[in-house]
């Protein structure tokens, strides 16, 4: 009988950029820069957050906390673990997080095309209050701003 492992989530650490830059290549027509991460690792505002099982890298989320607002910046699964539970897992590691950290409301900014992230996003109680038009560039197109109030 094998034993089923779990993911385990811990704060990024820059020994794990490495593998994130990948992640963020598979995942974003524009990925965030090497220096973009590494500053915001050294951030007293700025929050992130890997997952792996078994050792491997399945994803990541970073956040952006100030006043008592939370921005998730990012949330990434690997191509071969998505729809296996990671963003689920990584969204309910922020969502303890804010709790613990007092936030009183969630924000974040998603491709209007992308379906399955604003599917995944309405499941778990955000709504839509504006757009950006033009926002997201390669391809052009909108950013759709969604909150969630805990």
């Amino acid at each position: 009988m094998t034993q089923k492992s779990e993911f385990g989530i811990c704060p990024m650490a820059p020994g794990d950029l490495d593998e994130v830059m990948q992640l963020e290549l598979q995942s974003f027509t524009a990925p965030w820069s090497r220096e973009s991460l590494e500053s915001d690792l050294r951030s007293p505002f700025a929050r992130y957050f890997v997952l792996r099982k078994d050792g491997a890298l399945l994803g990541y989320a970073g956040v952006h906390t100030l006043f008592g607002e939370m921005t998730i910046v990012s949330i990434a699964s690997s191509p071969a673990a998505r729809r296996q539970g990671v963003a689920q897992a990584l969204l309910d590691h922020l969502f303890a997080a804010a709790k613990v950290g007092q936030v009183r409301v969630v924000l974040l900014e998603v491709r209007e095309g992308n379906a399955a992230a604003r599917a995944f996003y309405e499941k778990n109680g955000f709504a839509y209050v504006g757009r950006r038009p033009g926002y997201y560039e390669r391809p052009v197109e909108d950013a759709l701003l969604m909150t969630l109030e805990l």
